[in-house]
């Protein structure tokens, strides 16, 4: 760490410089850093104990700008010096001094310090109710003779930990802050070099469609590898590249990358793969990253369609506007925009409700810890994919690691997964050496139609002694050259399958097929609709009743084939112990009261 020794003749000139208005900030009237660091210096020489440096900033300070104007925020910054004067006062000692900016320093002592902080706070917003205005401090405790730079440095670091927590307003100084300083500094500066020697290198992770078992698309991820440190991992640089404002660098990087990448997969005649890339809020603000992108792709010859832009949840902050444009452009030009790490911070729904996606990732600590037992998780999980389906967004879950949980992903619709349950982040070449196979890309029109189709059933609610009694069964089938297949299914309609006979079944598969085949003539220009004649039926067996719709879902234009999707509830809940001719009697009262004839709209499966 950089640190200016004072010069030994420092005190003779002090008091003539702090009695000049050179010492003064103009803005404010408080003293300037440099005045501050004469005094401060002085106090903590002096051998007094229990000092503290407190680093002060509004943290919002940027948007109040840029909504009222420069004017108003130097109004504010005055208003914030008055209140720190009087809260601070400097007949006990204290020194209040304006740095720069919304930066200001005061040296105090222990006494009182949260509930001062606390008082400023309040006392700023109690003049200008309605408008959120938060401060941030770092507190350092200076020993007797510490340079007064290096305090205030620290003072700064414990401030700048907690730029993105927004349940703290203060933070104490740790000595892990200024090692993890030394490890940003070392990044900063290895950063160029780590680029253009290649230790940075991208690799994808599979994504797997879930109703087709394929691989859809891979995610790019950034991998680094330093010859002093070894592997510095992503949840260290990342941040930091974003703290100092250089993580445009290594997107930029990434979607170059991705596109040599691409360009040598089609030139070993190997199927293009989407891919998708993880962009930062501050890449918008940083560079146009939506001109560097349609460069880089044509450059490459590469089709809008392989690049799937991801926005992390996290970005959601102090200033959406830039980025709401930026995001609007890219789906203007016919990108895809998934929303990343959804349920990982505190805005995942306030970023929902204000920007626009295509696609939610689910963060994967909605699977941590996912065993039989985690009905909480599950529900919150069932829950908040409902809400995506009927926003019209696909869905992703991250974080697969087990076979029950793809299983339960595919009983509530998740349209795709992602985890080491299918392959760590690896080249893309070794991408096509997984058992999984690629899915043609001219398939994924048809798979997504499929995936918006609810499927999830009512078992969210049978929980914590509520009753259920009208539990919804779902499926979605699909017919090609006359064979009928059962793409997926919820675990209502799976365990009412359990119950049928294998005759029962081939039975019921034979009577799908003929009705989708006769909609299918008719030409039914509302065979989707609840309404359409035709699309309902109900199905007697066990001694039970069941009510059906069927309806066209998508159909494949490379290979012809299409999907069904049947919804199916029960309007009875006798027992399973009825003999025959109990069944039989139970049969002829529903055929009257529906006046229905067996093979048209009434199938009987006993």
């Amino acid at each position: 760490m950089f640190v200016m020794n004072m010069p030994d003749n420092i005190s003779k000139l002090s008091d003539g410089f702090l009695r000049s208005d050179f010492a003064k900030d103009t803005l404010t009237g408080l003293l300037n850093r440099e005045a501050f660091n004469i005094k401060a210096s002085e106090r903590i020489n002096s051998g007094e104990k229990g000092l503290a440096i407190v680093w002060i900033n509004i943290s919002n300070f940027k948007k109040y700008n840029n909504r009222f104007g420069f004017n108003s925020g130097n109004i504010l910054l005055c208003e914030l010096s008055e209140i720190l004067t009087e809260v601070f006062k400097s007949k006990n000692g204290d020194i209040v001094s304006r740095f720069s900016g919304d930066n200001f320093v005061v040296i105090t002592t222990w006494d009182d310090l949260d509930e001062n902080i606390t008082f400023t706070e309040k006392y700023l917003y109690s003049l200008h109710p309605g408008i959120t205005l938060r401060l941030r401090a770092g507190v350092y405790f200076p020993s007797a003779n510490e340079n007064i730079l290096e305090a205030c440095d620290k003072a700064k670091m414990a401030c700048d930990s907690i730029r993105t927590n927004y349940s703290l307003n203060a933070c104490m100084y740790r000595e892990e802050m200024g090692k993890e300083m030394e490890m940003e500094h070392y990044i900063l500066d290895v950063l160029d070099d780590a680029l253009n020697s290649g230790n940075i290198k991208v690799l994808y992770q599979p994504i797997v469609r879930i109703l087709n078992n394929n691989i859809c698309e891979v995610e790019a991820l950034v991998r680094w590898k330093n010859d002093v440190l070894g592997f510095i991992s992503p949840g260290d640089f990342i941040p930091t590249l974003e703290k100092y404002s250089e993580i445009h660098k290594i997107d930029t990087y990434t979607v170059k990358q991705v596109c040599e990448d691409l360009k040598n997969l089609a030139e070993k005649n190997l199927p293009l793969l989407p891919v998708s890339i993880n962009l930062s809020r501050l890449d918008f603000e940083l560079c146009d990253i939506f001109s560097v992108i349609e460069n880089t792709l044509s450059e490459y010859n590469i089709p809008r369609n392989m690049l799937k832009i991801e926005i992390t949840e996290s970005v959601h902050g102090e200033d959406m506007s830039v980025l709401n444009l930026g995001i609007e452009k890219f789906r203007a030009y016919g990108y895809e925009v998934w929303m990343d790490d959804f349920g990982s911070g505190y805005s995942s729904l306030n970023m929902l409700k204000d920007t626009n996606f295509d696609t939610i990732k689910f963060d994967m600590k909605f699977l941590s810890g996912f065993d039989e037992n985690s009905d909480k998780a599950r529900y919150i999980l069932s829950s908040n994919l409902s809400m995506a389906k009927q926003m019209g967004m696909q869905s992703l879950c991250e974080g697969v690691e087990t076979p029950e949980q793809l299983e339960y992903l595919r009983t509530i619709g998740f349209e795709k997964a992602q985890g080491y349950f299918f392959g760590r982040p690896m080249t893309l070449d070794n991408i096509f050496e997984l058992e999984l196979p690629i899915e043609n890309i001219q398939d994924s029109p048809y798979y997504e139609k499929l995936g918006k189709f609810e499927i999830l059933d009512d078992e969210i609610l049978d929980h914590a002694g509520t009753i259920v009694a009208d539990m919804r069964a779902a499926a979605i089938f699909e017919i090609t050259n006359d064979q009928i297949k059962l793409l997926t299914k919820n675990k209502t309609y799976s365990d009412w399958l359990k119950n049928l006979t294998e005759d029962s079944k081939r039975e019921l598969i034979n009577y799908f097929l003929k009705r989708m085949k006769r909609m299918k003539l008719n030409h039914d220009p509302d065979s989707s609709s609840s309404s359409s004649s035709g699309n309902r039926f109900y199905i007697f067996s066990n001694g039970n009743l069941f009510q059906t719709r069927i309806a066209h879902a998508a159909e494949n234009s490379r290979t012809g084939s299409e999907a069904w999707v049947l919804y199916q509830k029960a309007l009875t809940y006798f027992p399973l112990n009825h003999d025959a001719n109990d069944r039989a009697r139970i049969y002829e009262a529903y055929m009257k009261i529906f006046a229905m004839k067996s093979g048209d709209n009434f199938l009987r499966l006993d």
